[in-house]
């Protein structure tokens, strides 16, 4: 566990997204919610052949769609 975490453990929300969806059944309604409240999202996990894991690649399907958020992600401009 990162130094951090164990200092302020209250500024940190981990979310382990096998142990929330063990059928597989995201609540997105849920997940864009929890998104919208946090400034920063750090995605931690193991490369799988260059790939992430299935469920970690459903999430960002479905609860980052820009039909589901238009206009919610601003990029800086290059």
């Amino acid at each position: 566990m990162p130094t951090a975490l164990k200092k302020q453990p209250e500024k940190y929300t981990l979310r382990h997204l096998y142990d929330l969806y063990p059928d597989e059944k995201i609540d997105v309604k849920e997940e864009q919610s929890w998104v919208e409240t946090h400034d920063k999202i750090i995605f931690q996990f193991p490369f799988y052949w260059f790939n992430s894991p299935p469920l970690f690649k459903k999430w960002l399907d479905q609860v980052l769609t820009h039909r589901i958020l238009p206009f919610r992600f601003h990029h800086p401009p290059l």
